[in-house]
């Protein structure tokens, strides 16, 4: 079955599709129903329909997870630059940017019954991967600046953070209880 324009709103991916989809119900194993969020993409889980989402990749990147345990809406973004506003072509997928990004995955969270005051936010990623310093900020410090600067002026507190460095991350995220699980490339894992 083709989903229509008018279905509810399930899983959204930016990149992906021009209208949300409506996906089938998760699998008995967590493993098989993670769905799986791009660069430049966000998807969303409403009422535990995939219990994870998953995403990599993570270097100057950030992944931007939003949970409203009141409403059971959870919210990956996988963004790669911070501002859509020094872009000059009309038009750009807005999920590939920190502040565009946020703007259109929490609109989609408010779209399936979450609300701004009850939504928390984590952050991954930001690393430092060139030397940029010659040039000013390093891309993953001016993206989690952005992503801070997203979430303060929507009064979405930041409650854990996993940012900075020189290591690369893959994030896996438990749509339940919007718990990050993440595995760093120095073989180190966390959870916050």
């Amino acid at each position: 079955m083709t989903p229509q324009a008018d279905d509810p709103v399930t899983i959204h991916q930016a990149a992906r599709v021009e209208a949300p989809a409506v996906v089938p119900g998760p699998d008995e194993s967590v493993a098989k129903s993670a769905f799986k969020v791009g660069i430049a993409e966000y998807a969303l889980t409403a009422q535990s329909e995939y219990r994870s989402l998953r995403s990599s990749g993570f270097g100057s990147c950030i992944g931007v997870v939003v949970h409203d345990e009141s409403a059971a809406v959870t919210g990956l973004l996988h963004f790669m630059l911070p501002s859509v506003e020094k872009i000059s072509n009309s038009g750009p997928n807005p999920a590939k940017f920190g502040d565009s990004g946020i703007e259109a995955m929490i609109d989609s969270i408010k779209k399936v019954g979450g609300a701004v005051s009850t939504m928390e936010a984590k952050l991954a990623g930001g690393a430092k991967m060139m030397d940029f310093e010659k040039n000013g900020q390093s891309i993953g410090k001016q993206n989690l600046i952005a992503a801070r600067t997203a979430l303060e002026a929507r009064a979405i507190p930041i409650t854990s953070t996993d940012t900075g460095g020189a290591i690369g991350r893959s994030i896996t995220v438990d749509t339940g209880t919007g718990s990050v699980s993440i595995q760093r490339s120095d073989g180190s894992e966390l959870v916050i």
